[in-house]
C-alpha cells in the first residue's frame, strides 16, 4: 500500500521579467506577457507599419538563435532557409504529470513564417490565434517560443504569450512513506493490544 501525498517541485515562473526567462531578439517583457517579433527596426524593406516590438533587431537564424536554443543549425528549417528571429526560453523542474498551458496571440502572420514551441526538443508550430497545452510535464524541462523568417526578411510576423496557467498533477506516490505510515499504524495497534493485555 502507498500513501498518497501531494509534491510539488514546480520552479516554473510566469513572470516574463523574471531572469528565469531568456531572450534572443525582438522581446518585449512585462509581467504577465511577452512579445516577440522577427521584425527588424524600421529600415525601410522590412513592412509599411513597422512591427518591431523592443527597439531591439532579430537575432541571425544561421547560428546565434539556434545556439541560444540548443537544436541544430537546421533545426529551425522547417518551411525553408530560417533567416533571423526571437525567442524566449525557460529551463524548469515539475512533478511528473504537471501541465502548462498558455495563449499565443498572433497578430500579424506571413504565411512564410515559422512561429513555435520548442518543449523538451519537440516543435509544434502555429500559424494563427491558439492555445499551447503542454501535455504531461517532465521532471525537467525547458520550454522556448519564437517567431522566425523564412526564406527572407521582408514580411514579418508578430506573437504575444499570455495568461499562462498551471495544473498540478493532485498527488504523487511514495511506496516508502506508504510502507513507513503502515508500520505506525500496525506498532500503535500492537501497543493497543498489549495495555489492554496488562490491565
Amino acid at each position: 500500500m502507498a500513501i498518497a501525498y501531494p509534491i510539488h517541485a514546480f520552479s516554473f515562473t510566469s513572470d516574463f521579467t523574471s531572469s528565469n526567462w531568456l531572450s534572443s531578439g525582438d522581446v518585449l517583457r512585462s509581467p504577465t506577457q511577452a512579445s516577440l517579433s522577427n521584425a527588424t527596426i524600421a529600415n525601410g524593406d522590412d513592412d509599411l507599419t513597422n512591427l518591431n516590438f523592443s527597439g531591439t533587431n532579430p537575432t541571425s537564424a544561421a547560428g546565434t538563435l539556434q545556439a541560444f536554443l540548443d537544436v541544430d543549425i537546421t533545426a529551425l528549417d522547417i518551411r525553408g532557409e530560417a533567416q533571423e528571429g526571437s525567442a524566449i526560453k525557460q529551463t524548469f523542474t515539475a512533478a511528473v504529470g504537471d501541465i502548462l498551458s498558455f495563449n499565443l496571440t498572433i497578430p500579424n502572420f506571413d504565411n512564410a513564417d515559422l512561429i513555435f514551441v520548442l518543449l523538451n526538443g519537440n516543435f509544434t508550430t502555429f500559424n494563427s490565434t491558439s492555445t499551447f497545452n503542454s501535455g504531461v510535464l517532465l521532471a525537467s524541462n525547458t520550454i522556448a517560443i519564437g517567431v522566425v523568417d523564412i526564406n527572407d526578411s521582408v514580411v514579418s510576423s508578430q506573437v504575444v504569450i499570455s495568461n499562462i496557467g498551471f495544473t498540478p498533477v493532485p498527488f504523487e506516490f511514495s511506496p516508502t512513506i506508504g510502507v513507513s505510515t503502515l508500520g505506525a499504524i500496525f506498532g500503535i495497534n500492537y501497543l493497543r493490544k498489549k495495555s489492554k493485555s496488562k490491565n
